[in-house]
């Protein structure tokens, strides 16, 4: 199995290097991006957990003229305040750390271009203990199939992944904690106990990074439940090694990281999220928008008292408010999810193009008027839905068919598909995004890759019975 995963780990960089090229001036989500770069600016600078604002917002003021991705090489020519303040809490200082940390350890000026390498690289682990967990259950070559699904359908399921972006690390977590669960249930030799808790630590490290991940161990610890084949010993220090690591290495640290420079345990970043998203609705009743320039400006007319974006005051009080809508409205909030969810299901996924598309939504058109003025655009969309559409919903419907046919494995089967259920059941009372939705979605390739095995076998069992 080690040289096929090799060879998987050959194929995923070639696909990687060809896609670094494709999406190198690519302007998707430049906002996080810009947010991270200035903590890495800052960090290298020595000024700790802290941020230049307007340096950011140069950042982004010239990105958005140029269209164009503004490598933080480029970010010597920007404006600067020079004062540097904390950084909102909804921006955690992995990324922006590790940029500015392998700067120093690996060149002589500021570059994410070794933060990158690691980003990459901490994919591709990713890709291999997934993989390694599907031969496990499936059979080494279900498990080769998935990593070549995975590795030349990379645009279907990270669009994004070649700038240099935090996202991507939501599946270190997920896939150190599968991992963790397939070692720990499926041998019984002490040293189990101890890769399981290593490969946990991981991930749990990772959340510092990308923090979407941190209650999906104590999902895992629920299904550790069904494992009736192990002790119950052994299935109570699983669920430990799940819920307990990922506290004491991200969630209570966390917790006093946020006391010590914003005054607050909680800075309630949930209570933003439920506010602008709330605005799902549009003309509702209660003031939700969902443009984040008019969060402060909504706080001073409500509240009569100036905040700064993004800090825990701001989040306090439109959660609050939120809060309050839904339990006076409950049936306004049920809207919003079944918006919400309607949004999910019309575009789960969404390919972001590595060169300029007009957008139909902001061309003001009719459709066939938009297709006459942008042919080669409403070529592109038609396929490019068209094929994350199959993608998606075919790989739910061969998982519910793998289910069936495979039912010895069950638990398996929602241990391997849990970072999807976990991402959906996560973004449906509170946030939606394409992107959000793809750090679960790749595991779909798992149920596709499976079905190709299968057809390939039938394939041979005809071709010998025909000779």
């Amino acid at each position: 199995m080690s040289r096929k995963l090799a060879g998987l780990a050959a194929l995923f960089l070639v696909t990687r290097a060809l896609t670094l090229f494709a999406y190198r001036d690519t302007y998707y989500s430049y906002g996080m991006i810009a947010s991270q770069f200035a903590i890495a600016e800052a960090a290298y600078g020595g000024h700790a957990f802290s941020q230049d604002a307007v340096l950011a917002s140069a950042a982004m003021d010239r990105a958005k003229v140029n269209r164009r991705f503004v490598p933080i090489e480029e970010w010597d020519s920007l404006e600067r305040s020079g004062r540097y303040t904390t950084f909102p809490p909804q921006d955690l200082p992995g990324f922006g750390y590790l940029i500015a940390t392998t700067s120093r350890w690996f060149g002589d000026r500021l570059t994410s271009r070794y933060a990158l390498a690691i980003q990459v690289l901490s994919e591709l682990a990713s890709l291999l203990v997934f993989v390694s967990c599907v031969a496990a259950a499936y059979g080494q070559r279900t498990a080769v199939l998935t990593g070549v699904a995975y590795s030349l359908a990379y645009p279907f399921i990270w669009p994004i992944a070649s700038l240099p972006i935090r996202d991507i690390f939501a599946l270190g977590t997920f896939a150190s904690f599968m991992g963790a669960w397939f070692v720990f249930l499926r041998t019984r030799e002490l040293w189990s106990f101890v890769a399981s808790g290593v490969l946990v630590a991981i991930g749990s490290v990772l959340l510092w990074i990308r923090p979407s991940g941190y209650y999906y161990g104590a999902g895992l610890a629920l299904l550790t439940l069904f494992a009736g084949w192990r002790s119950v010993r052994a299935r109570v220090g699983l669920m430990a090694l799940l819920i307990l690591v990922p506290w004491l290495t991200f969630g209570y640290p966390y917790r006093h990281f946020n006391l010590r420079h914003y005054g607050t345990e909680d800075p309630d970043f949930l209570g933003r999220v439920l506010w602008v998203h709330m605005g799902i609705i549009k003309d509702n009743p209660y003031g939700f928008v969902q443009r984040d320039d008019a969060l402060v400006k909504w706080v001073r007319q409500h509240h009569g008292v100036d905040v700064d974006y993004g800090s825990p005051q701001m989040n306090r009080l439109l959660g609050d408010y939120a809060r309050e809508v839904i339990r006076n409205d409950p049936g306004y909030f049920a809207r919003t999810l079944l918006k919400r969810a309607f949004d999910m299901i019309r575009t789960p996924l969404d390919l972001v193009p590595p060169f300029p598309v007009a957008e139909f939504a902001g061309s003001g058109m009719r459709l066939p008027e938009y297709a006459r003025a942008y042919p080669g655009s409403f070529t592109y969309r038609v396929l490019n839905r068209a094929a994350l559409t199959v993608f998606f919903y075919g790989g739910l419907v061969l998982t519910l068919r793998l289910a069936r046919t495979r039912r010895a494995h069950w638990l398996d089967l929602a241990v391997l598909m849990s970072p999807l259920a976990f991402t959906v059941a996560v973004q449906l009372p509170t946030a939606f995004e394409q992107r959000y939705m793809a750090t679960g979605a790749w595991v779909l390739v798992l149920p596709w890759a499976h079905s190709l095995d299968e057809w390939r076998r039938r394939r041979l069992e005809t071709f010998k019975m025909r000779g």
